[in-house]
């Protein structure tokens, strides 16, 4: 097993750790992990010429029943800042004040995601 794989099996044990205290905690009416999204991931699909679209990420938690988990959603050729741009109106964040009414590359909001 290389090095960058021996990181990422670590990286990834870490992560499912923290989801695991995450629902653990408890929080109002349900846990810490269902009041709260995580992204886990990379941010570039080639790292030598930093593109951003097509990467591999985890949504992880409830977001106060904004996200339905157990699924795998497949957004071809869209950029990563649609994904942010999505969890932020998910947490009433305006994206909209960012600069020139636009934010980042994004091209609009992930449909299917958000269940509310």
């Amino acid at each position: 097993m290389s090095l960058v794989e021996q990181i990422d099996r670590y990286q990834t044990q870490i992560f499912s750790y923290f989801l695991e205290k995450m629902r653990d905690t408890p929080d109002g009416s349900g846990s810490l992990l269902d009041h709260s999204v995580i992204l886990f991931g990379s941010s570039l699909s080639d790292a030598n010429y930093h593109i951003h679209n097509n990467v591999p990420i985890v949504v992880a938690g409830g977001a106060a029943g904004q996200i339905k988990g157990g699924r795998h959603i497949k957004y071809d050729g869209l950029p990563l800042s649609n994904l942010h741009l999505t969890v932020l109106d998910m947490l009433k964040v305006p994206a909209t004040e960012f600069v020139d009414n636009k934010f980042s590359d994004a091209t609009g909001k992930l449909e299917h995601l958000s269940i509310a």
